[in-house]
């Protein structure tokens, strides 16, 4: 997994990309947290090179999420390619996450 981030006109955009699991779910963690910690205007996910997410990552952005959205933060997600849109919709994800183009 490689994981970077970036702002873009005040927005975090998060790059994940190869596989998420419990190996490695922290390095996401911590670049994710660097740019909470920046207070930016949204938060993105990008997702189009991620191709699998198990259970560890999805609390990861679960645990973000409740973050952001204590501190009024909206959370997007793009690019999500088919296992990972399942997963999304069996965690519950989709429901609370906005997708974006």
């Amino acid at each position: 997994m490689t994981v970077c981030g970036e702002f873009l006109g005040g927005n975090f955009v998060l790059y994940i990309s190869g596989e998420m699991d419990e190996s490695n779910v922290r390095a996401a963690a911590a670049e994710f947290d660097r740019g909470i910690e920046k207070s930016p205007s949204a938060v993105v996910l990008d997702l189009s090179a991620l191709t699998f997410i198990d259970s560890t990552g999805v609390g990861m952005i679960l645990s973000r999420y409740g973050r952001l959205k204590s501190a009024g933060i909206p959370l997007y997600a793009r690019g999500l390619r088919a296992q990972t849109e399942k997963v999304f919709r069996m965690s519950g994800l989709l429901g609370i996450i906005g997708i974006v183009g």
